[in-house]
């Protein structure tokens, strides 16, 4: 078995007619896009050949509105009377010619149904003449035009879309001497008469005027494949932004529900493979993993049955062999748990062991103290009960290490009433560490004997409790400045670490700590001992990080 080569079933049985399946719906799906492709382009060309008749329409209007105007100033003789007047001539000398010149203006209105009104501007005479329907804000507009642009050449002769309150016209300004000219037309009505809003359009038709300025109500950036504007030489053009969805709506639905299926089939694919993978590829990965890590030696692990109201082969293969692996490991299983509660039981004796020592020494502290003494000992005794209230409340193998080393600080705070100013201590910690999870009066012993044997040749104790993270663990260092280990110390507790039978001379502190360690986090954690270069001794425990909810 082990020369010849795997191969997997479930690739030969699922993949190749899915492979099939993917390969005719998208197929499908490329057929369907280029019959879209294909419609819109059939209409895009539609309506742009009917905006080429609309703006052959719109330039055939202002050709013919031109013409007027050159014929106008050109044969007709009441333009070349009137510009010979002046503001000084008498009005009946130049009455008669304007007159003339409003019942032109009222033709060139009447000749064309699209022009809502004719204007003229007379500079020699400072007489403004309007004929046609009365707009009051387009008269304030070409008022405006007039007298913040006179003279200028640039402003005039020529079509531009004005915007009155939501009203767009198209605007015509012409410009002879002092004869100033044109006529607005209302864009509805010129769209109206160029069949711009008729319904075969699939998108948005618009007028655009010779600076660029368009009725269009919708930004829009040059895209050739949505935006149209038919050419022209008179400036003003129509155009159109194309809607695909519009465009859309004229393609058969017979070709919306061709694509509709195959589309519904390609997103099915990952749910026929789901169901593959749920039903073959997965129980038999479960049952040769399963089989793959009893081999190992991994005699605890169970295959997961899904709870169901029926179930297959798979399901019954595996609960078999689910039930013969209990079988193998119920005798295994009873000594796992036996020894499990003997550790515990050894944990808890620990903690006992220690918490004796605690109360004898609190107790030695306040006998200690003189009658006249009575503020310091409130003061202790406030210190006190807040160190008795944490080693009462510990009801757990675990605690926050801020909580720990607030509680040594309190320690500390005792120790310093009593020692006065011969006695100095610096508690800090880092703050990525104070969430971290310790053992409980881990660090107090340890305290305990910097106080005991930390003063120095002077009768003064300097103590100092650091904790931090380093390589990844919690780094928790207890220092003092007497006069250090001895090498006797060094060697008994070596001896306890490699042995663990009791060293006479090292103390039921070291020896409880390190148990402790050693049961609750077997070799991930260690205690080190060491003296520093300039005095004293120095303690370093590591721990490995825990949070709340990993323990």
């Amino acid at each position: 078995m082990k020369d010849r080569k795997f191969k997997s079933i479930v690739h030969r049985v699922v993949w190749l007619p899915l492979m099939v399946m993917v390969f005719v719906e998208i197929i499908t799906i490329i057929s369907c896009c280029v019959t879209f492709a294909n419609v819109e382009s059939q209409i895009c060309d539609s309506n742009y050949n009917s905006l080429q008749i609309s703006q052959y329409q719109l330039e055939n209007l202002i050709s013919q509105i031109d013409r007027a105007y050159v014929q106008f100033w050109n044969k007709n003789d009441i333009y070349r009377f009137i510009a010979s007047y002046n503001s000084d001539t008498p009005p009946e000398m130049y009455m008669v010619k304007t007159t003339k010149n409003a019942i032109w203006m009222e033709d060139l209105e009447e000749g064309h149904e699209e022009i809502e009104g004719v204007y003229c501007y007379l500079k020699n005479l400072d007489m403004h003449m309007y004929r046609g329907a009365s707009n009051v804000d387009m008269h304030n507009y070409i008022e405006s035009m007039l007298e913040n642009n006179p003279g200028t050449d640039a402003v005039y002769s020529h079509w531009k879309l004005v915007d009155l309150d939501g009203n767009y016209y198209l605007l015509n300004s012409r410009k002879f001497n002092d004869y100033y000219g044109g006529v607005w037309i209302p864009v509805k009505k010129l769209e109206g008469r160029l069949g711009l809003k008729e319904s075969f359009y699939r998108g948005q038709t618009f007028i655009m005027d010779e600076d660029g300025a368009t009725t269009l109500n919708a930004k829009f950036h040059n895209d050739e494949k949505r935006l149209r504007l038919v050419d022209s030489k008179m400036g003003v053009r129509v155009g159109i932004l194309f809607d695909r969805i519009k465009t859309y709506q004229a393609v058969d639905t017979k070709i919306y529900f061709l694509l509709g299926l195959a589309i519904a089939g390609l997103l099915c694919i990952p749910f026929v493979i789901s169901w593959l993978k749920q039903k073959i590829a997965e129980p038999i990965k479960n049952i040769d993993m399963a089989m793959q890590l009893i081999g190992e030696g991994n005699v605890d692990y169970r295959i997961n049955i899904p709870d169901k109201a029926s179930y297959d082969e798979f399901d019954r293969l595996s609960e078999r062999i689910n039930q013969t692996m209990d079988e193998i490991n119920e005798i295994s299983f009873n000594l796992y748990e036996a020894k499990i509660k003997q550790q515990k039981t050894e944990l808890r004796n620990i903690s006992q062991q220690i918490r004796p020592h605690f109360i004898l020494n609190a107790l030695n502290l306040i006998y200690t103290y003189e009658e006249d003494e009575f503020p310091l000992v409130k003061k202790m005794v406030l210190y006190l009960t807040e160190y008795f209230r944490y080693i009462v409340n510990i009801r757990r193998e675990y605690v926050e290490l801020v909580q720990e080393m607030h509680h040594v600080e309190n320690y500390l705070k005792i120790q310093r009433e009593r020692y006065l100013d011969r006695f100095f201590f610096f508690v800090e910690w880092e703050s990525s560490v104070e969430k971290l999870l310790v053992p409980p009066i881990i660090i107090q012993t340890f305290v305990e004997n910097c106080v005991k044997y930390g003063m120095n040749s002077e009768g003064k104790a300097q103590i100092f409790v650091l904790a931090s993270l380093e390589e990844e663990k919690i780094k928790i260092m207890i220092a003092d400045t007497g006069n250090g280990f001895s090498d006797e110390m060094f060697e008994l507790v070596e001896n306890y670490k490699r042995t663990e039978i009791h060293q006479e001379g090292l103390g039921v502190g070291f020896e409880n700590t390190i148990e402790r360690l050693k049961i609750l986090y077997g070799d991930k954690a260690s205690l080190k001992i060491r003296n520093a270069v300039s005095g004293g001794a120095v303690v370093e425990i590591y721990l490995p990080i825990m949070e709340e909810g990993n323990v």
